[in-house]
């Protein structure tokens, strides 16, 4: 192999490692929280609270919503209502996660007993520098959700503002 070819495929190497290296999301997590829910069930007024931290304002961040389930959760979806508060900000809303498909299989990862889920419902905010609370609490009509393990959040960093 000649000194051109050797350059060739050490510079396909390594931008091939840097591409990898940059698309890892894993790198861009800032935060992640996750609070057990009474075995009991999940209350319909009990409320999941999250406090995080951001100091760096050059970015975009999203905000994902993790769930874990038991086998014994009796519904396909879970309605979510969240509560975000932080400094100039003060917003809710409710969103809808899909935890199996029309044949009833899990869409999750894990085992058949604590399937997990994550899924984005807030995307592309440019937050200020400050403490933020997060509160989350189920939506559904059970007055005690069975099921449910644990709710949580995950921030991650998104691309620069420019």
């Amino acid at each position: 192999m000649n000194t051109r070819n050797t350059y060739i495929v050490l510079l396909t190497i390594g931008l091939t490692g840097l591409f990898a290296w940059a698309c890892n999301p894993s790198k861009n997590i800032v935060d992640e929280q996750f609070n057990s829910v009474d075995a009991s069930g999940w209350a319909w007024d009990s409320v999941t609270e999250f406090r995080f931290n951001i100091e760096d304002t050059s970015t975009y961040y999203l905000l994902n919503c993790g769930l874990r389930i038991r086998s014994n959760y009796s519904y396909s979806n879970i309605w979510l209502l969240y509560e975000l508060e932080g400094p100039g900000l003060q917003q809710q809303n409710q969103f809808e996660i899909t935890l199996s498909d029309q044949t009833g299989r899990w869409m999750g990862q894990g085992k058949s007993n604590l399937i997990t889920f994550q899924q984005p419902f807030l995307d592309q905010i440019p937050f200020k520098a400050g403490t933020y609370t997060l509160r989350i609490k189920q939506n559904m009509r059970d007055e005690q959700l069975a099921g449910v393990s644990d709710v949580g959040f995950q921030l991650v960093r998104g691309r620069p503002i420019l």
